[in-house]
């Protein structure tokens, strides 16, 4: 199969993406999608677009699956940006549940040295909202009106998303983002133009790991 080609502008990057798996739930708009990207460097016009190429890099970076599986890991969500909930409604709107943290959702295995994380089937869905910096006390204290109004929150540069996984709700991760099984996400409120899941957006693997 020859591989899908996109060129991005915004951070610098010529794409090779071979699909291996795509699969959509048309009964919760989730997509799930895996296979192996290469990455060409682009050759920038001068020194300011070398400079906002890793600035946008830095910013994809920062709201990434990679970066997020990465601090769940090492429980660090709210140092590196991120906050994990449930979600559900409770007279008529939506309500969170207390921020999770690694010891909430994660069981280790000593064996592999990785965790398995339950992401879950059920009605209480997880709900991802990345930061892009790391999260204030004033972040924990607005987050019920975010989620019921995101879009201010969405236009600053901020990411809400469902996760939803295939395999009964688990999966395996790794200390440097990578991981075993299928993590699905489904855009908050139908917004789709700030999904963290598409091809365009991805970054080399071994980007982020100096700050490890």
């Amino acid at each position: 199969m020859e591989p899908i080609q996109l060129i991005n502008h915004d951070t610098g990057y010529k794409i090779f993406y071979t699909l291996r798996n795509f699969y959509h739930d048309y009964n919760d708009n989730s997509t799930t999608f895996s296979g192996n990207a290469l990455f060409e460097e682009l050759k920038p016009r001068n020194s300011r677009e070398q400079n906002q190429w890793e600035k946008n890099r830095t910013e994809a970076y920062n709201v990434s699956r990679n970066k997020f599986l990465r601090a769940l890991y090492h429980d660090k969500l709210q140092e590196e940006g991120f906050l994990l909930n449930y979600l559900y409604i409770s007279e008529g709107r939506w309500q969170i549940s207390e921020p999770l943290t690694a010891n909430d959702i994660l069981l280790t295995d000593t064996v592999t040295d990785s965790k398995i994380f339950y992401i879950g089937t059920g009605a209480n869905r997880l709900i991802l909202t990345c930061f892009g910096r790391p999260v204030s006390s004033k972040d924990l204290q607005e987050q019920n009106r975010i989620i019921n109004d995101p879009f201010i929150f969405l236009r600053r540069g901020g990411i809400i998303n469902y996760l939803t996984s295939r395999n009964q709700g688990y999966v395996r991760i790794f200390s440097d983002g990578t991981f075993a099984g299928s993590i699905g996400v489904i855009p908050y409120r139908n917004s789709d133009f700030i999904s963290g899941i598409r091809i365009s957006n991805m970054l080399p693997f071994e980007y982020g790991h100096q700050d490890d």
